[in-house]
């Protein structure tokens, strides 16, 4: 058998222009109806003399779709799963009635979507910016109801991720009444989670990129975000759980009040916070008093109870989401 090496059919190069936060009612009215998981086409293209093999998930028993070059016609594919080369690969072996059976070694990432865990179905989104080799977007779905997702592509560059979808709200204790947006700015080698940390990071990220290597600009600006929210870094599943308790409590609280979705309340919060961190890389005063305020009147322990109920409820645990959590 022969080995072949994944790459990416190429394109026109994403232009490094900042993500919009504009998102539609009803693109988010039609994530909330969305019970099961989508799928959409991932295209790898695998080099094997005049084939090309297109796949469209990650899973072991993914649908693939080999393609003779030549005369363009196609044939279904038979994919199996073999031993690993190394820890971060997913041997397949390949065979159609074209090629016969066939290697392929594809590097297999996984990550997990956190404010609470977002559902299963949730959408994330990869777009490439200026200096990353690949071009092409992607969007792959969570896989799960404890957040997880996994792609077969790496990243090659400065990465901008969008996760929308409905997650735990660990104020009310139940699942939220509509989806939100998280974003992160990713680069290769880094963990690939997108938590409430990576979206209020993200933009300062961003416009480091002007000054700074992106490797450099993400890793100050998730700093930066951390020592203004004192989050500790000794125990990530810790500070992101009570990070989320304590916003989605000033959301619930707010809806409340005024009316409204806590959902919609929580995005708007937490996308006010990040154009803050932006520019300095600070909080404003005011808003780090209302912060530290409701802080003071959550019930961490009793959400912290309710939140292991829910967990056991949709088949995980805690221990397992701190697993993953990086």
């Amino acid at each position: 058998m022969s080995r072949i090496v994944a790459v990416f059919v190429c394109g026109v190069t994403v232009a490094l222009a900042a993500p919009s936060r504009v998102r539609s009612s009803a693109t988010k009215a039609s994530l909330a109806a969305s019970s099961a998981p989508q799928r959409v086409a991932l295209v790898e293209s695998i080099g094997h003399g005049q084939v090309e093999l297109s796949c469209n998930d990650a899973s072991p028993q993914m649908s693939c779709t080999v393609k003779r070059v030549d005369d363009g016609q196609t044939a279904t594919a038979t994919v199996k799963v073999g031993v690993p080369a190394r820890k971060t690969e997913r041997l397949y072996v390949v065979s159609s009635a074209w090629t016969g059976p066939m290697e392929m070694a594809v590097e297999v990432a996984t990550g997990i979507i956190f404010k609470g865990p977002f559902r299963r179905g949730a959408q994330i989104r990869f777009r490439p910016l200026r200096g990353s080799d690949r071009t092409q977007p992607y969007t792959v779905f969570t896989v799960d109801h404890l957040g997880a997702y996994r792609t077969p592509f790496p990243l090659r560059g400065p990465t901008w991720v969008e996760a929308s979808g409905r997650f735990y709200d660990e104020a009310a204790g139940r699942v939220s009444d509509g989806p939100i947006t998280l974003d992160a700015l990713h680069m290769p080698g880094t963990p690939r989670d997108v938590t409430l940390l990576t979206h209020l990071s993200a933009p300062r990220a961003f416009r480091l990129m002007d000054t700074m290597a992106p490797r450099l600009a993400v890793a100050r600006a998730r700093q930066e975000v951390a020592t203004a929210l004192r989050l500790t870094g000794r125990d990530v599943d810790a500070d992101l759980f009570r990070l989320g308790t304590v916003f989605t409590h000033v959301a619930g609280a707010r809806a409340r009040r005024d009316g409204g979705s806590a959902s919609q309340l929580l995005q708007d919060l937490v996308d006010g916070l990040a154009a803050d961190f932006a520019d300095d890389g600070r909080l404003n005063p005011s808003s780090a008093k209302a912060l530290q305020d409701a802080s003071a009147t959550v019930d961490l322990v009793g959400a912290q109870v309710t939140y292991e109920r829910y967990l056991d409820a949709v088949g995980g645990s805690a221990q397992a989401v701190a697993a993953r959590l990086n």
